[in-house]
């Protein structure tokens, strides 16, 4: 162990292993030195196979694959000082401020002089969607030059020569260092430019180098001293200081500091004035392995250390050879992926990692894609929603599939496809295991939602990727919550806490609250500021344009840049308007209205809006729903009226109606209950993509498209690539540019589209025939093997008769054949397996026992009181009459197979059946929950095939957009973050354009987070916040002592306590000193003489006076330490915790407890005239003023201290 490295009691661990056990390769190439101080010489920008190098007058590649070397700059008028290449360009700097910059993959390049004095360093960087030179000089300026044009922007002046310069990867901040013991720290934005927004000191001397870790959250200094320094940018003391091999000679002087770039490694490499590298983890800081890279007894200069972007490879150069090591990255991405039970640990004395939390985006990120996401809390894996699209690609699924085993809970927000379409596949084919959490309509509705496109997809194609069984066991295992119902976690997510809230898109749609700890987590998606007829508002905003106070300063928000570029929605009013005058025009000229929508979440705003509308106009026209369980999608409806907005419930109230128990809507579930309407109609159809469905099918095989007269009006955006996403496109192209608040006028198409188009269609003549061919086999196969099988239970039976009925006639055997042909259809015999159709699994399930073989129960011919036991008379009238309709059965108690092997839905009404001859369910009422009335038709018995064609389809209706997806627009975006004021803020589910809009956008608002991220698919964020928090154990003594006060969700206490180190243990205890705890047991030994005695005597006399001496100074130390305490808890002040706003204030508790308050002059609150309350400005102190003989004045006031916690 060695404690060269210690800063703050640090220690570091030097047994570590950082590069593999093999020599370096050693390179015969020279590298100048041209300063004694700068020695960033060598860069490695592309490939672990190359590095770049300066020697005398020149600068070369090395290829050490091909042993090649390749001159890049050759014949300069000066000897480098400083190198660096980045982003497809190499810049060469001199001592007397040359430059020489030239782009790698072309034959561009660029000499000048910059002016000033020597290029101390040179950094090229990523700004903004530009690329930028920055150079480090000495004339005390940071030059600021764009790329490829060479054209200085600006020039940020220092008080000190400035050694190094160097951006963050995600290119919002810089560090430079210079002359002096400061280190600078500049933010970057469109705005501001460069902006310097903290100054730190490093140690006591000059620095030469600084560089970014690969998460822009930490930053290291090489100082001239020996040491290197740590900052993490979300706290302003040092991470740690970490020092060199040879510290304090001159010859530790650090030199050059690197962090490797590759995502699976985290290292922290540095180089000495001569002859040693450090590697150390720069996840702890604690561990290092120092490599003498000279002779054992010879010292080298280092001119330069460089990482392979890949972090396989280490180059370190010398003056005369480079050498090449080798990354151990197997070892080293445990560091950064640590197994269970092994996490990251702060260095002590330094603000601890209260929890490692890192961000990846498994689908919808920088895309309209479904929405998925994982979010690691130290251990725990949490999946946010599990979306897919209706294609049904398994591909989307790939970074979902790495990961779905290791999930540990899954959280989902809305009830749409894109939300949580992937979860019954992921359920059954992916492994995913992990405790899945909804409010009540989610699981419901989003039920349906599977439930629907399944049976979309099965009436158009073979459909195999999940069925209804899988979509039950999905369901059947979600964790149902209510909002605002705090949920402790378990497993290795004990300690997280987590809450839904409304979003106000869908009927149960939710925004997560994830808490640890001091953290709190945001994850909002598609959430509507404005009140929907049958919603109301989410709860992120409040009327007075403040966020909640348990939704304000999250440690991290998860939000969606969606509707960024929508920067305000016309009213609703004038929504609501376009879409029932173009639907009533429609009408009245003759023609349908056809409305694309979802199956169970959006659409019931638009049911409920057109019913009322309907309802209060008497209009005479067909309104029709038609979804595969529009039933039940409206009988849940009426069982959620908790969860709807005050609309609905007032509705409720005051008429004793529910207003989804529709009097206008008609529910169909069949194409061809349409024919019932003919005529003008309204039609709001099942899917939203118009990919499949019922929309699909109106929109093009009933000549729909083709008639002028009708209206297709779109009231939401599917995905790009689907027909309603098309259908949009030309809308708005047709509509043209469209001012901010309006909505956009009809667009009459005049197209040809050419679509594929499948179809379920019946057999008919050869294949007809090989199929009833194949039918009747089947059938035969069946008799015989049931006949086989009985004559088998008789053999095994040992019946008496069974020789009699061998050996009779013809007829025995013919009436033997007509037994099987009674067995075959009764309900209760059973073939080689045994379907129990008394227990249901849920819909279109069955419980299923097997029978073991080769064994076979005998049956007794008498029961235990003797009396012959008759089979016939066990058996209920339905198993013993014969089918009616010739059906081969059900397929269990959820439904019917039809002649292609497919399940239908029962109906609901029990004369159904009665009339199919079906069995009832275990309750008796013939009902099933998940059935639903009229889905019960002959021609799914008829023999069909799936076919696929393409067709060119004749489009000449009008369309029209109006937006009804009850999302935030860009303005309200905007003014909920700034309300919730996130520390940090991740943007999710938007296109690449929208997200990189709303990203410059955001940066632009002064009071907005500059930690900003905008990850791309399968990138991984490391989003852990530091903060001033250590961890430490109460004991019961004194948490019993203390008196809490709540505060939102936290209790707060005073205390004054005394912290120790148990025996045996590294955690620290606070607890209440007692004197008596060391000196009782000191005083009296084990025969109960003073000072633990021996019992032979030998020594009293000796060892006596000594120990007393030393208990009595034991115990004064401990009476000074109690006076102390008592002292310090009598002179503590009470201290008020937390804020009030006085408009709160005044409308929930004043008025409540019946006092009148109004603002007068300059914001004071007068209450009943006597009493007076004003908050200062700059400190936010509340002053309340009044006299003290008034009765308001106490009552107000107690009513002000309810609203802190006193501690």
């Amino acid at each position: 162990m060695s404690t060269s490295y210690a800063s703050q009691s640090q220690l570091v661990r030097e047994d570590c292993r950082f590069l593999k056990q093999t020599p370096p390769k050693v390179h015969n190439q020279r590298l100048t030195i041209q300063h004694w101080q700068l020695r960033d010489l060598i860069t490695c920008p592309e490939t672990s196979e190359e590095f770049i190098y300066v020697n005398q007058n020149a600068v070369n590649c090395y290829n050490t694959r091909t042993q090649l070397t390749t001159a890049l700059m050759k014949e300069l008028t000066f000897q480098p000082t400083s190198l660096t290449a980045a982003c497809g360009y190499l810049a060469a700097g001199g001592q007397r401020n040359q430059l020489m910059v030239r782009q790698m993959n072309s034959n561009w390049f660029a000499h000048t002089s910059v002016g000033g004095s020597i290029n101390n360093a040179l950094c090229i960087s990523e700004h903004l969607g530009g690329t930028r030179l920055l150079i480090s000089n000495n004339d005390e300026t940071i030059k600021v030059y764009s790329l490829p044009g060479l054209q200085r922007l600006t020039s940020i002046q220092l008080p000190t020569a400035v050694n190094y310069t160097s951006v963050s990867p995600d290119g919002r901040k810089m560090v430079a260092v210079g002359d002096s013991n400061q280190v600078f720290l500049y933010d970057i934005s469109v705005a501001a430019g460069y902006q310097k927004i903290g100054t730190y000191t490093a140690t006591t001397e000059a620095s030469f180098s600084c560089a970014w870790n690969q998460s822009s959250d930490k930053f290291a200094v090489a100082s001239q001293d020996g040491y290197v320094s740590v900052w993490d940018i979300r706290s302003s003391e040092k991470l740690c200081k970490l020092g060199s091999k040879q510290q304090p000679q001159s010859k530790g002087a650090t030199r050059c500091v690197k962090f490797t770039t590759s995502g699976s490694i985290d290292l922290l490499v540095y180089s000495e004035h001569v002859s040693y590298v450090n590697l150390v983890d720069a996840r702890t800081f604690n561990e290092r392995q120092v490599v003498r890279v000279a002779p054992p007894n010879n010292d080298e200069h280092i001119s330069g250390i460089a990482l392979s972007p890949d972090s396989d490879v280490c180059f370190v150069g010398l003056e005369h050879t480079v050498l090449e090591y080798s990354v151990d990255t197997e070892f080293t991405c445990t560091l950064i992926y640590p197994p269970s039970g092994i996490r990251p640990q702060p260095c002590a004395g330094s603000p601890m990692e209260s929890n490692y939390i890192r961000f990846t985006a498994l689908s919808g990120a920088k895309s309209e894609s479904a929405l998925c996401y994982l979010l690691e809390i130290d251990e725990a894996k949490i999946l946010l929603d599990c979306g897919w699209n209706d294609a049904f690609d398994v591909e989307d699924l790939k970074q979902l599939k790495r990961i779905a085993k290791d999930v540990d809970a899954c959280l989902l927000s809305h009830s749409t496809l894109h939300h949580l379409g992937a979860l019954a596949y992921a359920k059954t084919h992916l492994g995913l295991r992990a405790q899945t959490y909804a409010t009540f309509p989610v699981m419901d509705m989003g039920r349906l939602s599977l439930y629907d496109i399944w049976q979309s997809k099965r009436a158009s194609e073979d459909f195999t990727t999940f069925n209804l069984e899988d979509i039950d066991q999905a369901f059947e295992a979600i964790t149902c919550l209510r909002y605002q119902q705090p949920t402790e976690l378990s497993g290795k997510c004990k300690g997280i806490t987590i809450t839904a809230s409304s979003a106000g898109h869908t009927v149960g749609g939710t925004i997560w609250k994830i808490s640890k700890d001091t953290e709190s987590i945001l994850y909002a998606v598609d959430y509507n500021h404005r009140k929907d007829k049958h919603l109301d508002a989410t709860v992120l905003l409040q009327s007075d344009g403040s966020a909640p106070q348990e939704f304000q300063r999250p440690s991290l928000m998860i939000t969606d840049a969606f509707n960024s570029e929508q920067l305000t929605q016309p009213t609703r009013l004038s929504r609501d308007r376009a879409l029932l005058e173009s639907t009533m025009a429609t009408l009245n000229i003759g023609g349908s209205v056809l409305l694309p929508t979802d199956s169970s979440t959006r659409v019931l705003e638009l049911a409920y809006m057109f019913d009322s509308y309907w309802m209060a106009n008497r209009v005479r026209y067909p309104l029709i729903l038609l979804t595969n369980f529009s039933y039940r999608t409206a009988h849940f409806a009426t069982s959620m009226m908790e969860w709807m907005g005050d609309t609905v419930r007032s509705q409720l109230t005051d008429t004793r109606e529910n207003p989804f128990q529709f009097k206008y809507l008609r529910l169909c579930q069949r194409l061809s209950d349409l024919d019932k309407y003919p005529g003008p109609k309204v039609i709001l159809a099942s899917n939203l993509s118009m990919e499949t469905g019922f929309a699909r099918e109106v929109f093009l095989k009933m000549g729909w498209s083709q008639d002028p007269k009708n209206t297709l009006i779109l009231t939401e955006r599917a995905l790009p690539g689907e027909l309603a996403r098309y259908l949009y496109d030309e809308w708005k192209e047709g509509v043209g540019n469209l001012a901010s608040k309006d909505v956009g006028n009809e667009v009459r198409l005049d197209s040809v589209l050419r679509l594929k188009v499948d179809r379920k269609v019946l057999l008919e003549g050869q294949e007809l025939a090989v199929f009833l061919a194949d039918q009747e086999a089947r059938l035969e196969r069946e008799h015989a093997d049931a006949l086989l099988m009985e004559q088998t239970r008789r053999t095994l039976q040992g019946e008496e008769d069974d020789s009699d009925d061998d050996e009779g006639s013809m007829d025995g055997d013919a009436n033997h054949l007509v037994d099987i042909d009674m067995l075959l259809s009764k309900t209760g015999s059973h073939d080689v397996y045994m379907k129990d159709a008394t227990k249901s699994g849920g819909f279109f399930k069955q419980t299923q026992s097997y029978r073991m073989f080769p064994y076979v129960e005998r049956r007794k011919k008498i029961d235990d009181y003797g009396e012959s036991i008759v089979v016939e008379h066990f058996l209920s009238a339905s198993s013993t009459a014969p089918q009616q309709d010739g059906r081969e059965g059900r397929n269990g108690p959820g439904g019917d197979m039809d002649a292609n092997g497919d399940v239908r839905m029962r109906g609901d009404d029990d004369d159904d059946d009665a009339a199919t001859g079906a069995p009832k369910n275990e309750s008796g009422d013939g009902k099933d929950k998940w059935t639903d009335t009229d889905m019960i038709h002959p021609e799914d018995n008829l023999p069909s095939k799936y076919a696929s064609a393409v067709e060119d389809i004749v489009v000449k209706c009008k369309v029209r957009y109006v937006d009804l997806e009850g999302r935030a627009d860009e303005s309200a975006m905007k003014t909920i973050l700034q309300a919730i004021a996130p520390r940090k803020l991740i943007l999710v589910h938007g296109t690449e354009n929208k997200t990189k809009s709303l990203y410059d956008k955001y940066l632009e608002l002064s009071d907005m987070t500059r930690e900003i991220y905008t990850p791309s698919v399968g990138e991984v964020l490391n989003v852990s916040e530091v903060t001033n928090m250590y961890k430490i154990n109460l004991t019961d003594a004194l948490l019993s002592s203390l008196s809490f006060s709540t505060l939102g969700e936290y209790d707060l206490a005073y205390l004054v306590g005394q912290v120790q180190i148990p025996p045996g243990s590294a955690a620290p205890v606070l607890g209440m000193p007692t004197i008596e705890a060391e000196g009782a047991n000191k005083k009296q030994g084990p025969m109960g003489d003073v000072g633990g005695q021996h019992p032979s005597g030998q020594g009293q006399e000796q060892d006596a006076p000594a120990s007393t001496s030393a208990l009595q100074l034991l115990i004064q130390q401990q009476q000074m330490q109690q006076q102390q305490l008592e002292m310090l808890a009598r002179e503590h002040r009470p201290v008020f915790v937390g804020d009030v706003k006085l408009t709160e204030f005044k409308d929930r508790v004043l008025k409540q407890a019946g006092i009148e308050a109004e603002f007068m002059s300059e914001g004071v609150l007068v209450c009943n005239g006597v009493v007076a309350i004003r908050k200062v400005d700059q400190t936010g102190q509340i002053l309340l003023e009044g006299s003290p003989m008034s009765r308001d004045y106490y009552q107000v006031r107690q009513l002000l201290y309810k609203q802190f916690a006193i501690l």
